[in-house]
């Protein structure tokens, strides 16, 4: 009926922000497009609706796994930890992702990418106190409300294309997630 196309259309399209388009492929169903449907025509076959042809408009190159979450818990030792991360991400812009660091004691946090030299430290924490971090849009916040900023040197994680061999200092917990952007197709 004419009702049930008009309220399909109004759903997909007349959006003017990017929504998740899964496609059900046994070899993609783990990826999907951030999109914005446009430019809707009814395809009509002896004066019915056989389908809808339109333009999409995606916010990236490539798809997107859904997001991932990794936890390294150093809360049981004060010291000097490492692990490594790969970035499998295919974005010419490497991989920025969001930490959520709790701390385990007073003192100091700091973060180093052994592979970059790039290094993140913020001092001057409290026992329990949580910091996020959105290292993609440069946004650092604490739980306390505290003013982060004479303590903390500015940077931001970023990971590099392949291995990434890091080193954190601090009796703490970190929760990390990120997406990793894929190449789909030849």
């Amino acid at each position: 009926s004419f009702e049930k196309i008009q309220s399909i259309t109004n759903w997909l399209f007349n959006k003017k922000d990017y929504k998740k388009l899964q496609i059900l492929d046994i070899d993609i169903s783990h990826l999907y497009f951030n999109c914005i449907l446009t430019n809707a025509t009814k395809l009509m076959a002896a004066q019915n609706v056989i389908g809808i042809e339109f333009t999409v408009e995606c916010d990236s190159n490539g798809a997107w796994e859904f997001n991932k979450t990794n936890t390294y818990d150093y809360s049981a030792t004060t010291g000097t930890h490492t692990f490594m991360f790969n970035n499998m991400s295919s974005s010419l812009n490497g991989l920025s992702p969001y930490l959520t660091i709790t701390m385990y004691e007073d003192g100091n946090f700091s973060m180093t990418n052994l592979t970059t030299g790039q290094q993140i430290t913020i001092n001057s924490l409290n026992n329990t106190e949580v910091i996020t971090m959105d290292c993609a849009n440069q946004i650092i916040s604490s739980n306390l409300n505290s003013y982060l900023f004479d303590d903390f040197n500015g940077e931001f994680l970023y990971f590099q294309h392949g291995l990434n061999s890091m080193s954190v200092t601090g009796k703490c917990k970190i929760v990390m997630m990120y997406q990793n952007q894929v190449k789909v197709g030849s």
